[in-house]
């Protein structure tokens, strides 16, 4: 009996997995973002001037795009749970759908 070889180039080869270094990376750029946005300028409108937008692209050109996102997400994820990381030491799920 023969056997068919597939050939079908359309199948996902490898799905996209996480090791403890990329963890670790990810969790480090949270940091970094959590700490980079205490850097402020207010404004009158009442949405301050931060460093952030660096953070997010030092994000993506250090760790890549999955990493980068990943590293990302946590940190709104965790600024959302309520923990102060937000700009001007703020946290909660109201930060994210207010004005800023």
């Amino acid at each position: 009996m023969i056997s068919k070889i597939s050939t079908n180039t359309n199948e996902p080869t490898a799905r996209f997995s996480l090791s403890l270094q990329d963890m670790v990376l990810c969790g480090m750029f949270a940091a970094l973002m959590s700490v980079i946005s205490q850097l402020s300028i207010p404004m009158p409108s009442g949405v301050p001037i931060t460093i952030q937008m660096f953070g997010i692209a030092l994000m993506g050109s250090v760790l890549g795009s999955r990493r980068g996102f990943l590293a990302a997400f946590t940190y709104i994820l965790i600024g959302a749970v309520g923990l102060p990381v937000f700009s001007n030491m703020r946290g909660g799920i109201h930060i994210l759908t207010n004005v800023t």
